[in-house]
């Protein structure tokens, strides 16, 4: 069990590393997905060429992606410590695949799968707050990276152990990081809306 602790967190980063937008849209048309739009091998992009089948067929592989890495961690058994960097390792495979040169997805849906498998009530309470707030906005993006950044928060009032808050904190890291450029152009995007309606 102790070489499976080990070796299993690889195991999630390769599983991680399989995008499924790339290879579909690459199956579909011959062309790099990462060329186009966003520049990103994520459902959204991929929708944006490949349509709604895409963007589900897409969708559905990101998220299974984490679920049954999490899913395996269980059945067989590996420590705490084992588990919880696999779910990292799974996300990061995601967003820096080694054969797609370090260039995938943005691993959102990839980390709701594996946090469904691990923590499916600290999900729940996320996805109401979510609700919650885009039912007022209507902001997608900024509303669910605060449904995300919240996590930890949420996590420390439910009493979750300190090494599940730390990995939710190093994940909402990884998440906004692979954002940054969504972000940037996002608060852009309003600040110019702003201009406009002030004129």
């Amino acid at each position: 069990m102790m070489v499976m602790n080990v070796i299993f967190p690889f195991l999630a980063y390769g599983v991680g590393c399989f995008n499924a937008g790339y290879y579909f849209v690459h199956w579909k048309t011959g062309n790099d997905i990462r060329l186009t739009g966003s520049g990103t091998t994520g459902a959204t992009n991929v929708g944006r060429v490949a349509g709604w089948k895409g963007f589900a067929i897409t969708t559905v592989i990101d998220l299974f992606k984490g679920v049954i890495v999490m899913w395996s961690a269980r059945e067989i058994g590996i420590g705490d410590l084992s588990l919880h960097c696999s779910l990292i390792a799974v996300v990061g495979g995601h967003i820096w695949p080694l054969q797609l040169g370090f260039r995938g997805g943005k691993g959102v849906n990839t980390a709701i799968g594996a946090l469904l498998m691990v923590q499916p009530g600290l999900c729940v309470l996320s996805l109401l707050v979510f609700s919650l707030f885009f039912f007022v906005t209507k902001d997608y993006l900024l509303n669910g990276l605060l449904a995300f950044f919240l996590m930890p928060v949420v996590g420390l009032v439910m009493g979750l152990p300190l090494l599940t808050i730390l990995t939710l904190v190093i994940l909402v890291a990884i998440l906004i990081f692979s954002q940054r450029g969504n972000i940037k152009e996002h608060i852009r995007v309003i600040r110019s809306r702003s201009v406009k309606t002030k004129q």
